[in-house]
This record gives structure tokens, sequence and C-alpha cells, in this order.
């Protein structure tokens, strides 16, 4: 009987943090207040399309002389260029 204590006691050991680490990270999985409504949502086309134009933008201003041409600007004003183009 001692030996099936100590064997409960040590499997409650080991397995204590993790079911506390458990209760402690899945409220953040049932909060539905935060989960964005599908009107707020970009169309999959348009998504794709401005995807899409980031990823030219960004092989673009690999090229040597493209990217000396846009040097003096920040990287982030040429991707928000391409979404203000996309409306």
């Amino acid at each position: 009987m001692k030996k099936i204590t100590s064997i409960v006691r040590a499997i409650t050991k080991k397995a204590a943090p993790s079911v506390i680490l458990l209760l402690l990270l899945s409220p953040s999985c049932l909060n539905r207040k935060d989960k964005a409504r599908h009107d707020d949502l970009i169309p999959e086309k348009a998504f794709v399309s401005i995807l899409t134009d980031i990823y030219i933008a960004n092989g673009l201003l690999i090229l040597p002389d493209i990217r000396r041409n846009f040097a003096e600007r920040d990287s982030v004003l040429n991707f928000i260029d391409v979404i203000e183009g996309h409306g």
C-alpha cells in the first residue's frame, strides 16, 4: 500500500504543473468577445490580390537598381502604398 501511495504522489508532482498551466491558458481560448466579426474581414479574393502585390513588391525591392530608387524611404511605406492601392 505504501508503494502505491508513493507512486500516486510522484505522478501528482509531475502532472500538477501541466494541469495548472492548462487551467491558466484555457480561458484565453474561450473568450469569444475578442473574436473578429466576419464583416470586418478582408474578402478572400481581395486578400489574395494584396498578398500577391506585396510579394511582387518585396521581390522587386531585392533588385539593386530598384532598391537604390527606394533607399531613402522606410520599407514599410512601400508596403503601405501597395495596401492603399487596393483601397
